[in-house]
């Protein structure tokens, strides 16, 4: 019996949590829209990704999207939109998310990397991120790009590109 009465106030405690989280995140995406009509588009932004990271919904990842987009960050937007394509509750938000990213495809950023001979325990990071070897373009919003190539026994190595967008990347990490 007391174990009964105690499962329930743990479950009663985390539904007030869960609609506490999403109040929380339907305040930032209110003041994310406000922010995007009043022009400041990067609060707007930090205002969604915030309200994302309390609460995660299709309505303000895609506003989110929009945002990135009208920031510049191609990339990013395209990945958000390719997300929605898949993972939207409805059909006409796939459909519409899917039409989103095709027609910011042609204009993204992409990066590669090329190694002849990587030793077994590179660690490389893009702008701090970890990443993977890969000779397959990869998404990357433009602007400056700091890769960094780590591995045991060799000297640690850095460099400053710039990536723009509707190209590719060669990233060449020197043996």
């Amino acid at each position: 019996m007391i174990r009964a009465a105690l499962i329930a106030v743990v479950l009663a405690g985390s539904t007030v949590a869960h609609a506490d989280a999403k109040s929380e995140a339907i305040l930032l995406f209110d003041q994310g829209i406000k922010e995007m009509k009043a022009g400041q588009i990067e609060k707007a932004c930090n205002s969604f990704e915030r309200s994302i990271a309390t609460y995660s919904d299709s309505g303000t990842k895609g506003s989110l999207a929009r945002c990135y987009e009208k920031l510049g960050r191609l990339a990013s937007s395209w990945k958000l939109w390719r997300e929605l394509a898949d993972l939207a509750p409805s059909g006409d938000l796939r459909r519409d998310a899917a039409a989103q990213a095709a027609k910011l495809e042609p204009k993204i950023g992409r990066y590669v990397i090329k190694l002849t001979n990587p030793p077994p325990d590179l660690a490389v990071t893009i702008n701090g991120s970890p990443t993977k070897l890969t000779d397959v373009p990869v998404p990357i919003d433009a602007g400056g790009v700091i890769v960094r190539a780590y591995a045991a026994g060799r000297k640690d190595w850095s460099t400053e590109l710039s990536a723009t967008d509707g190209s590719v990347l060669t990233i060449e990490i020197p043996e």
